[in-house]
């Protein structure tokens, strides 16, 4: 027969697992959050960002913004003005449209996710890592591009190897 106090120890003990898997669970809803957004670097709401690449993706708008008014007064107002394009948050331009967590490794209040990303239009399947830092909640701060043949190591090197493209010297 099971007793109260019995009863009050499983509990415990369900809860002290909980706890212990919290940030786990935690870093896998935002990754879910954040991939299943629909659009462009744009979009993204930086509140789902670290503030460092919030920061990093407001400078590469701004510079996208910049050239574009830069190409618009300019002799050759038609021409194409610098612009990020494709998916950064993957390693492949056209993007996913489907994705499995496979591991969460968690270090402190940092974290690194790999996930198996699919676009099933190309038939095209991939592998990056998404690393996480915790501020007020779990942000994404950088994707490690796993796919061979991805033009930069990664999202922030994607980001600043544009500003520095984009800013005149």
């Amino acid at each position: 027969m099971i007793d109260r106090r019995h009863c009050l120890l499983a509990l415990a003990a369900t809860a002290l697992a909980a706890c212990g898997q919290r940030p786990t669970v935690a870093v896998e809803a935002a990754l879910e959050s954040f991939y299943a957004r629909r659009g462009t670097h744009r979009d993204v709401e930086p509140g789902r960002l670290s503030r460092a690449l919030a920061g990093l993706l407001a400078q590469a708008i701004a510079a996208e913004d910049a050239d574009r008014a830069r190409v618009k007064a300019s002799e050759f107002p038609d021409d194409k003005p610098m612009l990020i394009e494709g998916d950064i948050f993957t390693s492949l331009y056209e993007g996913a449209n489907r994705l499995e967590l496979r591991r969460v490794e968690l270090d402190g209040a940092r974290a690194r996710a790999t996930v198996a990303f699919e676009n099933t239009d190309y038939d095209i399947a991939w592998t990056d890592e998404v690393l996480l830092v915790d501020e007020d909640g779990w942000k994404i701060d950088d994707v490690v591009y796993g796919r061979e043949g991805a033009s930069q190591p990664g999202l922030r090197a994607t980001l600043t190897a544009f500003i520095a493209a984009a800013t005149p010297p």
